[in-house]
């Protein structure tokens, strides 16, 4: 296994953990949270059950794809593994980011660009 999958699995925990953290700290309500599948997760399970089942499906998907990149030994699959797991950081430290201080950055606002624009 390549340094940069390593590299590539650590940022997408620790990218994680910061939205992880912000969401346990500021959503008092399960109506506060803004992401359809997480708010179904917490209305079954409760805010924090439902937050940490979120992390480890997240988990399950990352150690998916490292293994997936392990096993088949590609330079496209190394390098999808590596860009996912930069753009998936990014956008995880944004929403965090957004959860703390409730104010819209760069990519929260391309997120809400494209919800918007998926649900019309």
């Amino acid at each position: 296994m390549s340094l940069m999958m390593i590299i590539s699995a650590i940022i997408f925990v620790a990218s994680k953990i910061p939205d992880l953290f912000t969401t346990l700290v500021r959503i008092k309500v399960i109506d506060d949270e803004r992401n359809p599948l997480a708010r179904v997760c917490m209305h079954k399970l409760g805010i924090r059950n439902g937050l940490f089942f979120i992390f480890g499906v997240y988990l399950t998907i990352a150690g998916a794809m490292v293994c997936i990149c392990y096993l088949v030994d590609s330079f496209w699959w190394d390098l999808q593994l590596i860009l996912s797991a930069i753009i998936i950081g990014v956008f995880n430290v944004a929403v965090a980011h957004y959860n703390w201080y409730q104010r819209h950055n760069y990519f929260t606002w391309l997120i809400m660009k494209m919800d918007h624009g998926f649900y019309r």
